[in-house]
């Protein structure tokens, strides 16, 4: 099975497109065999009062957000874990969150770092 670009995958995605984004990117990753191994987050609102965070794997957070028209709506950033070793190599933390969270410290000092 092929795992894919080893990088987490950073989309930022419209409310109109998001359902058939992550159909395409659900049936993607079945076809290379690794959707029950590269997980995706689905991060709404950031740093805004309703912001919302889903993760999982990619049916299951697409499942989840069809049922709830709130998740619908709104500004989105969708990352999809990378190939095999990236995250194991690249972060502190596993899965889409910690490669987030790493990528949010290169662009910060170590003073706004607290």
């Amino acid at each position: 099975a092929r795992m894919g670009p080893p990088a987490t995958l950073v989309i930022y995605e419209a409310p109109h497109r998001l359902l058939s984004t992550l159909e395409t990117i659900a049936e993607v990753l079945e076809e290379e065999g690794s959707s029950a191994m590269r997980q995706v987050a689905v991060c709404r609102e950031l740093t805004k009062r309703f912001e919302t965070i889903l993760r999982g794997e990619v049916r299951d957070v697409l499942r989840r957000i069809e049922e709830d028209p709130n998740q619908q709506k709104g500004e989105f950033v969708l990352l999809v874990q990378g190939g095999k070793q990236s995250l194991a190599l690249n972060c502190p933390q596993e899965g889409p969150l910690g490669a987030a969270s790493a990528v949010v410290g290169m662009g910060t000092s170590r003073r706004d770092r607290g």
